[in-house]
């Protein structure tokens, strides 16, 4: 007997090169569009506040630096 529930599709968020500008700030992305950038993960949440309801549905995701250690299966 399965336990909780199926996540249904999962769909990856594209990535965008437009991120690499916003490196150690929060991005708020929603249709494959930044709509809202900021410092902190609280202060994109007021940013995304202030857009109303075109804000409903966006995706935060925090931009880190590039970096070698997140490269996975390389070698």
């Amino acid at each position: 007997m399965p336990i909780g529930r199926s996540a249904g599709e999962l769909t990856a968020v594209p990535y965008l090169e437009v991120k690499d500008r916003f490196v150690n700030m929060w991005v708020a992305v929603k249709d494959d569009k930044i709509i809202a950038v900021s410092e902190t993960s609280r202060g994109l949440v007021y940013e995304l506040h202030k857009l109303g309801s075109t804000g409903e549905g966006a995706v935060a995701e925090y931009v880190r630096p590039p970096s070698p250690a997140y490269i996975v299966g390389v070698g």
